[in-house]
């Protein structure tokens, strides 16, 4: 167990994450999005954030996570990583798994359209088990109604 300044106490955790001021948040999201249209410019784009905050900046994970989870950060951070998704899309060549994994995590617009396919792909499944269902039934005395009701629950209890 180890003890950090303050009276903080940390068990293998090392030290709290940096915390940033209103100023100090501006003037790194200005540099941040500064540094993203320069290597945009100099025609070697960056593909993560990881090359700004840990290599040019020397900010360990935890410092990052907590400077781009401050509001007067969001900002600059959303308008950094469109800018480096829209570059890498218009002008590198990258292998499909990656490109894939890429634009999932840069393009919002990409992922909210994929998590809409998702939620009406698992909504029409659903309706077809419950169509299927229904056509399963052939009188209301048929014990399949039984079952019916019972994978109806199951199946709205998943939706849950």
């Amino acid at each position: 167990m180890t003890f950090t300044k303050g009276n903080t106490l940390s068990v293998g955790k090392g030290r709290p994450p940096l915390l940033f001021s209103d100023e100090e948040c501006d003037f790194l999201g200005q540099e941040l999005v500064a540094a993203v249209k320069k290597s945009i410019a100099d025609k070697d784009p960056m593909v993560h954030f990881t090359e700004w905050y840990a290599i040019t900046k020397n900010f360990c994970y935890d410092d990052w996570d907590a400077l781009r989870k401050r509001l007067c950060f969001i900002q600059y951070y959303k308008t950094a990583g469109d800018l480096m998704a829209l570059s890498t899309q218009k002008n590198t060549t990258l292998s499909t798994a990656y490109g894939s994994r890429f634009l999932g995590v840069y393009s919002r617009d990409l992922k909210v359209h994929e998590e809409e396919i998702s939620k009406r792909k698992i909504e029409h499944e659903q309706k077809v088990k419950a169509e299927a269902l229904l056509k399963t039934v052939t009188s209301p005395n048929d014990t399949s109604l039984t079952d019916l009701i019972s994978s109806i629950r199951a199946l709205s209890k998943q939706e849950e």
